[in-house]
């Protein structure tokens, strides 16, 4: 491949990584209230997490426009919308297949003897039909898969959620009172 080539792209993902940088350290020092920004992470983890694969942004959207106008729960809708993707098309299978585990423990079901790839088969099988066919799908071929998908992926959206609130609270926080806002 031609040096120049390789030169340009690899200076264009230097740009990019900066840019996502200046964005990152942007959210850490702007003059919002640090409880807005947390409350957006926390938001957006929690129904990105939240077993409603394929709404998460439109659950978003509609939760702004709901609490855009009350003083106390206003949150930042960019940032939301982004952290849903905390699940997408990659990573959608292996994390409910931890919760699909997670909730059979919880909910007491012997019988997890499924295995990551008849999961996975039936999982896709389901998706290739569309969203409301593969919703009614999970839930009428599959009930004990559904309810421990829903118990489990319910438990770390509040986990995570809670969990990152805090963190992010805590960091924003922290380097404001280092630094100051700029």
């Amino acid at each position: 491949m031609n040096t120049d080539y390789m030169n340009y792209r690899q200076n264009l993902f230097k740009s990019k990584i900066a840019l996502i940088k200046e964005k990152i350290r942007h959210i850490f020092h702007n003059t919002h209230d640090s409880r807005e920004t947390a409350r957006s992470v926390a938001i957006g983890i929690f129904i990105g997490l939240s077993p409603t694969f394929g709404l998460h942004i439109i659950i978003v959207v509609l939760l702004w426009n709901i609490l855009r106008y009350t003083d106390r729960c206003r949150f930042n809708l960019p940032i939301a919308i982004s952290l849903t993707f905390i699940t997408n098309y990659f990573t959608i299978v292996p994390y409910y297949f931890l919760c699909y585990h997670t909730g059979a423990w919880i909910y007491n079901n012997v019988n997890t003897s499924l295995d990551y790839q008849a999961f996975s088969t039936q999982w896709h099988s389901a998706i290739e039909r569309g969203f409301f066919h593969s919703l009614h799908y999970l839930i009428k071929r599959i009930p004990g898969m559904f309810k421990s998908i829903m118990i489990g992926a319910s438990l770390y959206a509040v986990l995570f959620s809670v969990l990152s609130y805090k963190l992010v609270l805590y960091r924003i926080n922290r380097i404001r009172s280092r630094n100051g806002p700029q």
